[in-house]
């Protein structure tokens, strides 16, 4: 398959026996990587040029059949039913290259999703949030600096505090 460079792998937070990794399409494992199972088709367009794989994966902390993706070429994705079917919810996003996607520690509705438009020569932070799985999404970047968005954390504990890290630095809300 094709991978990324930085091709994701993830553990299951609520299952260290299952592992998920990211080619352009999900992969998973159940008994610690003895054998994978694909459990999506291609996510990306189609590879064109040197796009064309999954960037990122985050696992719901409260529910393992909701699943998140996001790709080289602007797609975000999300199965609420481990991978039996996923949507792209991606249209109302930045055409840019999916950096992260974080779910909320306390309810898989809530989710993350940040950019880069380094390859766009776009040195604009791009962070966005969604309350329903993706059906919609706010841009919360705020006054972040212009420069890429490379990664999202959301606190366990505190839900409504975000780590964020960037070309220039790491920035708390």
């Amino acid at each position: 398959d094709r991978r990324n460079w930085s091709s994701p792998i993830v553990m299951d937070p609520s299952d260290t026996g299952t592992l998920y990794f990211g080619t352009y399409r999900i992969w998973r494992t159940t008994n610690q990587g003895d054998w994978w199972t694909a459990i999506s088709g291609d996510l990306t367009s189609g590879g064109a040029g040197t796009f064309g794989t999954v960037t990122t994966i985050a696992v719901a902390p409260t529910d393992p059949d909701v699943i998140y993706a996001g790709t080289d070429d602007s797609h975000v994705w999300v199965t609420q039913n481990g991978g039996g079917n996923w949507t792209d919810v991606s249209s109302a996003l930045p055409n840019r290259w999916v950096t992260r996607v974080a779910v909320d520690a306390s309810d898989p509705q809530v989710a993350y999703a940040t950019f880069s438009g380094l390859r766009w020569n776009e040195n604009i932070g791009h962070v966005y949030r969604t309350e329903n799985a993706g059906a919609s999404w706010t841009d919360i970047t705020g006054n972040l600096p212009d420069a890429p968005v490379n990664a999202l954390v959301v606190d366990p504990q505190y839900p409504d505090a975000l780590y964020v890290g960037s070309d220039v630095g790491c920035f708390y809300t």
